[in-house]
């Protein structure tokens, strides 16, 4: 997918057709081991699932109380 420079990052348009999904791995520049690409669909996914699970855990022992 194509990126577009701007004044404060990078962007890209695409569109998406229903039951279509996207996958972006950002990453930088060389931090990829070499040979191993990048990750598949499934292991993307799980990738994230283990993200929202650490934020959710990390959330739950927040004892903030306020606005």
């Amino acid at each position: 997918m194509p990126l577009r420079r701007e004044e404060r990052g990078v962007s890209a348009e695409f569109t998406l057709r229903e039951n279509e999904t996207a996958l972006f791995v950002l990453r930088r520049e060389g931090a990829w081991p070499q040979g191993d690409g990048c990750p598949t669909c499934e292991a993307a996914e799980m990738l994230f699932e283990q993200t929202v699970q650490f934020w959710r855990r990390w959330l739950g022992q927040c004892s903030y109380q306020g606005r």
